[in-house]
């Protein structure tokens, strides 16, 4: 029984035992593992690593190829966007001078319609004075013989 105890190791975190073929055993095996496993990479990489990277050209190469492609989409795309801007503001362009020319035109047909009212109220103003003066000359005439005649009667 000394000797069982003697084999068996006792955890010092858990405190659970468990004997000492085992650690050295699991040791080993984990050891052997990756010795294994870097000599099937080794092989591995030698047997299929020309595979491997041809793939990765050819992937590159498909990408990019791809992305030439989208890009020259975009790239057309962008052409006939910047087009129709182009193309709308000419329309803008064009329109923006056809309502300066309507506007101008507006305003000559108010500076002609405002010269005709003043033409027209200034010789209504001619007339009209004419027409007081021809009055007043009249009513002076009348008053003037009125004074005339009175001035012979007086006279007389």
């Amino acid at each position: 029984m000394e000797q069982n105890l003697s084999n068996n190791i006792v955890c010092p975190y858990c405190h659970k035992g468990f004997p000492l073929t085992e650690a050295i055993t699991h040791q080993l095996e984990d050891t052997v593992r990756n010795e294994i496993e870097q000599k099937l990479m080794a092989q591995y990489t030698a047997q299929y690593g020309g595979e491997v990277k041809k793939a990765k050209e050819e992937a590159l190469a498909w990408a990019q190829k791809t992305f030439a492609l989208e890009l020259q989409d975009k790239s057309d795309e962008l052409a006939r966007a910047s087009q129709q801007v182009s193309a709308y503001r000419e329309k803008e362009r064009a329109l923006l001078q056809k309502e300066r020319e309507l506007e101008e035109q507006k305003h000559a047909v108010q500076l002609g319609a405002e010269k005709r009212v003043s033409d027209e109220v200034k010789k209504a103003y001619a007339k009209a004075q004419e027409q007081v003066q021809a009055q007043f000359a009249l009513e002076l005439q009348e008053k003037s013989n009125e004074l005339k005649g009175e001035g012979k009667k007086i006279r007389d």
